[in-house]
């Protein structure tokens, strides 16, 4: 509208700047296309709010491709924007924005996510050492904000591992949004850059209690070593293992009572560091290799506990499957006394899919 445009150019006329995450493609004009320009926007991204003309006749979205067309014309000939449409490579019937309906989480309460996010085409945004700190602080602050608790992490040179507990499940859903967010503006407003930090959607795995949260534990403790970056989970210094291990005892992220709690062993730290500096290094056979099922299944579990959640996770249509088969038997140190104060790990890997 023409009220729009002036804004924009006084903002422009009293040195300021702005931009626009996405636009409609019928409601382009010339003049707020000269004021982006100005405003030194490099990208445009155009929402022609569905994939086929068939689908925006369904939902009532009355823009017609010779519209999508002309806006296109448009914004090519004030300047070089590189346009990016909502649209998929197949250019096929889709929702709103280009997208595939996103299934919806049912976070369940007092439970434990594993959650695994990449960034954007796998780039390695978070190589330096100094934006990995910057995650950690803005992790920081997010547990300072919702009721979250953290019971292991990793954050690599382009991906994050979180595995988180809460007492209710939204606030694991808040709680990221906010966090990942806040990360991608800081590393945005420092880099100079416009566009997406992460790729796409988190994916979040639901882990059962006791011996398999215990196995998810060290399993994000390998991450790096099968990477062949590091020889020992030690040398990574933006991960759980420094608390786990009882190296660092200030300024700890990983809630130490949740976890213990959730492991079923009695609230005793010094205890727990005993037991898991003795079992690590003979975990490292059983963690070389990836295992899929910690990073993409919808559940890991017992199979007891895993029929019991299916239909509250997903719907009753989701597979179970065993990953008995893929399991080795290993032989490490558990032997803390009384039996209650160590994690057995007896029962075989049942995944939700």
């Amino acid at each position: 509208t023409p009220e729009i445009e002036e804004l924009l150019a006084m903002i422009i006329d009293r040195g300021g700047k702005f931009s626009v995450s996405s636009l409609r493609a019928g409601s382009l004009t010339r003049g707020l296309l000269e004021h982006l320009k100005k405003s030194g926007q490099k990208t445009i991204a155009i929402a022609p709010e569905a994939g086929s003309q068939r689908l925006r006749d369904i939902i009532n979205k009355h823009l017609t491709e010779e519209q999508i067309i002309d806006a296109v014309r448009m914004i090519a000939s004030i300047s070089d924007f590189s346009i990016r449409p909502f649209l998929t490579k197949n250019n096929i019937d889709l929702t709103i924005g280009g997208h595939m309906p996103r299934r919806t989480r049912n976070w369940l309460n007092r439970s434990c996510y594993h959650i695994t996010h990449r960034c954007l085409n796998r780039e390695f945004f978070l190589e330096d050492p100094i934006t990995r700190q910057t995650y950690l602080k803005e992790l920081c602050e997010m547990l300072s904000r919702f009721k979250v608790d953290i019971l292991n992490y990793t954050v690599t040179c382009n991906h994050v591992h979180l595995l988180v507990y809460a007492s209710k499940g939204t606030e694991i859903a808040n709680g990221m949004q906010y966090l990942q967010g806040r990360m991608a503006q800081r590393y945005n407003m420092f880099s100079d850059r416009e566009g997406a930090f992460w790729s796409g959607r988190y994916h979040a795995t639901l882990i059962e209690t006791g011996e398999h949260l215990s196995q998810c534990v060290f399993y994000i403790d390998y991450n790096m070593m099968r990477a062949g970056v590091v020889s020992h989970p030690s040398e990574w210094t933006h991960s759980g293992y420094h608390e786990l291990a009882g190296d660092k005892r200030r300024n700890r992220i990983i809630n130490f009572n949740k976890l213990l709690g959730r492991l079923g062993m009695a609230n005793d730290k010094e205890r727990f560091f005993e037991w898991y500096n003795s079992t690590i290094d003979a975990k490292a056979e059983a963690n070389k290799e990836r295992q899929p099922h910690w990073s993409e299944a919808l559940a890991v579990g017992g199979e007891s506990w895993i029929r019991g959640i299916r239909g509250k996770v997903g719907d009753r249509r989701m597979r179970i499957l065993s990953n008995a088969k893929n399991e080795k038997e290993i032989s490490y140190p558990i032997g803390l006394q009384p039996i209650s104060q160590s994690v057995n790990e007896r029962q075989a890997t049942y995944v939700l899919h």
